[in-house]
C-alpha cells in the first residue's frame, strides 16, 4: 500500500490491517510504508518485493472514498476502486 499524506498513511494502516485479516488464510503478504519515502520510492519498493498489485491512496482518493489499485505487470490499466470493494480487487488481482 503506497500512500502520499500522514492522513492517507493513517488509512493505508486501516485498509493493510483489513486486507491482512481478509486473506489470513491465502498466506499473502501485505506491505505499507509508514516512513516518509515519495510514492516513486514506495512504487520500486513493491517492485522490488515482486508485488502483483499496489493500493495507492492519496488525498484524491480521500476525499472520494476510493483507492487506486495499479496492477506491477502494467498489463492491466490501473483503476478506481470504493474502499468497500478493495478484497474483491485484490482477490481478483492474485488469481
Amino acid at each position: 500500500i503506497a500512500t502520499i499524506g500522514d492522513a492517507a498513511k493513517l488509512e493505508g494502516i486501516k485498509i493493510a490491517q483489513s486486507i491482512r485479516d481478509g486473506i489470513r488464510q491465502e498466506n499473502i503478504a501485505v506491505l505499507t510504508d509508514i516512513g516518509e519515502t515519495s510514492l516513486k520510492s514506495q512504487l520500486r519498493s513493491a517492485d522490488k518485493n515482486k508485488a502483483k498489485i499496489v493500493i495507492m491512496i492519496g488525498e484524491d482518493e480521500l476525499r472520494q472514498g476510493k483507492v487506486t489499485i495499479k496492477y506491477m505487470s502494467g498489463k492491466e490499466p490501473q483503476v478506481m476502486v470504493p474502499v468497500d470493494s478493495i478484497m474483491v480487487e485484490v482477490r481478483k488481482a492474485l488469481c
